[in-house]
């Protein structure tokens, strides 16, 4: 796991590592917009890209706006997830050529006020978060708790990081119960 923010041309670079490695498994990456991405590697191969509530070429599309990243990848971790996608070379010159025509660009994101989260409310939030979208949920919440004005902003937030509308309502309702 990177603990600290990387330049995400870093996080490109050891995605192509990866790759070339012959890698299989999942690789999460949250960013410090608070968005995450998740991308599946088989063999190499980039089978699967998702990026805040994109998937496939529109999520690769939209990585563009990262500026900084930690990631984390779990190998082994795949599932039969798999989006149209053009081939892993393409993909990695895709988000090299990205990250060269933003690199001078200044980050748009600002940090928001902090509200302080219980570790009892965290933790609730983070079990439910997990069931909608596995391992990377602990990384997500504490990003999101980190800039958020209140608890209904950053559950909010976190919904959003649910690929499902259903689910997302789902993932507020469960949650609202347990904090009452």
């Amino acid at each position: 796991m990177s603990g600290n923010y990387l330049p995400f041309a870093q996080v490109v670079e050891e995605i192509r590592q990866l790759c070339r490695k012959e890698a299989t498994g999942s690789l999460f990456i949250s960013t410090d917009c608070n968005r995450s991405a998740h991308m599946i590697l088989t063999e190499g191969e980039i089978v699967f890209i998702y990026y805040f509530n994109l998937h496939g070429i529109e999520a690769l599309d939209a990585m563009g706006e990262i500026a900084n990243a930690r990631h984390h990848f779990q190998e082994g971790m795949i599932t039969d997830q798999r989006t149209p996608l053009p081939p892993t070379g393409e993909i990695l010159n895709t988000l090299a050529e990205i990250k060269t025509q933003t690199a001078s660009q200044d980050d748009d994101c600002v940090p928001a006020p902090v509200f302080e989260c219980s570790d009892e409310q965290r933790s609730v939030i983070e079990t439910c978060l997990a069931e909608y979208i596995g391992p990377v949920a602990p990384i997500i919440c504490d990003d999101i708790l980190k800039s958020a004005l209140n608890l209904d902003a950053a559950l909010s937030k976190l919904a959003e990081e649910i690929p499902s509308e259903e689910e997302a309502r789902q993932f507020l309702k469960e949650v609202q119960a347990q904090l009452g």
